[in-house]
């Protein structure tokens, strides 16, 4: 059963299916809160565990950026520590400041990348709240 999507690849974020009506155009998308970006949509079901998919997209953009601009440099690597920690503890409180790191990412980044790199963090966070409540972690 599907749970999310990505309507444009990594870079438009996540969507909950109450979404799936969206037509996927510029304008639709941009009111919707996400955009068109690659116009690869990637489906995610009820099997899969959204913080650490997101995680797998904070690894993405870490990977792929090329490292000039300090706020891409530094945020991507910040962004994917703190899901990891997050993960592993299952405590909440090693989120708080990924807010102010994704201001910062496209706030301060030069290029699309590192602009887009924390949107399926915060699309993610907006629309599935409960994967970032905290979580029991077996040891």
């Amino acid at each position: 059963e599907p749970q999310a999507f990505s309507p444009g690849g990594a870079s438009s974020g996540l969507l909950p299916m109450s979404f799936r009506e969206t037509p996927l155009d510029f304008k639709s998308l941009q009111a919707a809160g996400s955009m068109l970006g690659s116009a690869g949509v990637v489906v995610l079901n009820t099997t899969v565990d959204m913080a650490e998919a997101t995680r797998d997209q904070a690894i993405f953009f870490q990977d792929e950026s090329c490292g000039q601009c300090a706020p891409c440099r530094i945020g991507t690597r910040y962004a994917r520590q703190a899901l990891d920690r997050y993960l592993d503890s299952g405590d909440p409180a090693q989120l708080q400041h990924l807010g102010d790191v994704a201001w910062e990412l496209e706030e301060g980044s030069i290029c699309g990348l590192g602009i887009a790199a924390a949107f399926p963090i915060v699309t993610a966070m907006k629309h599935f709240p409960e994967a970032f409540e905290g979580r029991e972690v077996s040891k």
